[in-house]
């Protein structure tokens, strides 16, 4: 590829957010933009891509699989001479839930699981109940209750594709990105009691806060809620072991910043019991479609939010801004809710966070 060819795709693609690619008619990669594809680019992209090896390919929309995923990426011919290949990252299934009708059969797929679901719990309740009317007499509830709470812990897996496909779908109705000004400081310390009353002690996670200083962004809170709790999973699903995690909060001239910084601790995970979750097998080859970070990028998309994600060494930090917001803006102040932890409920806290939580409801 000569220079001012070179220069211009240069120009053209550098700051794309996608990966873009541009191969020669041999199949093999000229430049690309930095981006990380879903695949490894070192691969053999005639297989990755389903590119044939010789003759020419048309302009056009095409699919290829990676890790169980289907996604799509543009190609556009340049003279049969060099290809130009933009590769999505976001899976292909996710283009469908544009339509309303298909949205409308996941909501009551989604509800008729969850009504099924509950029903497990609620019978895990009763069962509990029965065991300790004869517990003084005549057996032990530390065997019932163990079983019980892993019967919990199973329907907080199911529950958590549930509890997070549903949010995805809210991002299509606009009844439900109403924004208001949120205190960032009442949302953290609001999050950061749940999150770790639902971890538990004995969870491989501790939380602590850092907001010398109201900091306001306009959002939802409820779609703040599970933005952050997609962060933190996405976090320590990428770091296993035992990580202490800091929410620190504050404003930069008309900037909001909220930082997550998650170090690894000098406590040996070998020493604490086997959480609940480790009794129940994964099937690792199932692949999750990339919910939690289709989330994040919801919420960043319509809150006008940017990520910033580096890594220093052991420690892992996710950097958020936004926005900064006045109070007295003319929207809703935005409080903080009830609290949601109650008794036998499997709410979005428990399921979501249910790798890392050690949560006994009995």
């Amino acid at each position: 590829m000569n220079n001012e060819l070179l220069c211009f795709f240069k120009a053209a693609y550098q700051n794309d957010p996608s990966c873009v690619l541009i191969i020669d008619n041999t199949r093999k990669i000229v430049w690309h933009n930095g981006k990380h594809p879903p695949f490894d680019i070192d691969e053999d992209l005639t297989a990755v891509l389903h590119l044939p090896k010789s003759s020419s390919v048309q302009n056009g929309t095409y699919s290829y699989s990676s890790n169980g995923i289907m996604y799509e990426y543009n190609l556009t011919n340049v003279d049969d001479k060099y290809y130009i290949i933009l590769c999505s990252d976001i899976p292909a299934i996710y283009k469908h839930l544009e339509s309303r009708y298909i949205r409308e059969h996941l909501e009551n797929a989604l509800a008729e699981t969850k009504i099924e679901t509950m029903r497990i719990s609620a019978a895990a309740a009763q069962l509990n109940e029965y065991f300790e009317d004869f517990s003084e007499n005549y057996i032990s509830m530390d065997i019932p209750n163990e079983q019980t709470n892993i019967i919990m812990h199973s329907c907080s897996h199911i529950l958590k594709k549930q509890y997070l496909l549903e949010e995805l779908l809210r991002y299509y109705r606009e009844d439900e990105l109403s924004r208001s000004v949120l205190n960032c400081c009442d949302m953290i310390k609001y999050f950061s009691e749940n999150c770790s009353e639902v971890i538990g002690p004995r969870g491989a996670t501790k939380i602590s806060i850092d907001t010398p200083q109201d900091v306001f962004i306009c959002a939802s809170w409820k779609r703040m809620e599970y933005f952050l709790l997609c962060i933190l999973i996405t976090l320590r699903n990428k770091n296993p072991g035992v990580y202490d995690v800091n929410i620190t909060a504050y404003q930069i001239y008309d900037e909001a910043v909220i930082n997550i910084r998650i170090t690894k601790t000098t406590c040996e995970h070998s020493q604490k019991p086997p959480l609940l979750s480790e009794f129940i097998p994964l099937h690792k080859n199932i692949p999750t479609y990339d919910i939690e970070n289709m989330i994040i990028r919801k919420f960043l998309e319509y809150f006008d939010g940017v990520l910033i994600d580096s890594t220093e060494g052991d420690t892992r930090l996710i950097s958020l801004r936004f926005p900064a917001a006045e109070p007295a803006s003319t929207l809703k102040l935005a409080s903080p809710k009830q609290g949601i932890l109650g008794k036998n409920i499997i709410t979005p806290y428990h399921a979501i966070l249910w790798e890392i939580s050690d949560f006994r409801y009995y």
